[in-house]
């Protein structure tokens, strides 16, 4: 829980926040629609602030997430994207997070279900994204541990060849 977030969650009416997580992020949206730029200050300890210009007016909007754990703040990342902004937050420490504020829920605050993953769904997506090896035969025996020096004439390989030129008899 990130206990040294001093400040509270402050969220205007009529703002919605949806959020998903994976293992060792959580994505976080803001639905401003009519946004036109928008500014994020992150802190390690678990405080996000943005502040958007948004609506047919450009009027400022402020809010203010304290949240349940901490955050890398030099990686974390925002976009003005669709009707709103979309954060990326990497968590300090990986795991599941129960839910995205500190302190008292909030009724504007949704779980986004379209982007949301389980952990067993996560760590198939992770096994199909790593690369296969298919250029290696299956029925090869291990490599030795450490290889034993050959002199090139001992080796078939490199063995001297008999050339035409040579006198036979």
């Amino acid at each position: 829980m990130a206990a040294d977030a001093e400040a509270a969650s402050a969220i205007p009416p009529g703002v919605l926040v949806t959020w998903a997580q994976r293992n060792d992020q959580v994505m976080v949206g803001v639905e401003l629609p009519g946004c036109t730029s928008a500014e994020c200050d992150f802190a390690d300890g678990g405080v996000v602030q943005l502040s958007a210009r948004a609506g047919v007016d450009g009027a400022e909007t402020r809010l203010t997430l304290a949240l349940r754990g901490a955050i890398v703040a030099a990686d974390c990342t925002s976009r003005v994207a669709g009707r709103g902004v979309q954060l990326v937050l990497p968590k300090l420490k990986l795991g599941e997070w129960d839910r995205l504020l500190a302190g008292e829920k909030l009724a504007n605050v949704r779980i986004d279900w379209g982007q949301w993953m389980d952990a067993a769904e996560e760590a198939e997506v992770r096994a199909e994204r790593m690369p296969r090896r298919r250029h290696r035969a299956r029925n090869f025996a291990p490599r030795p541990a450490a290889r034993t020096e050959h002199s090139r004439a001992s080796c078939r390989r490199f063995a001297p060849t008999r050339s035409a030129t040579t006198p036979s008899g």
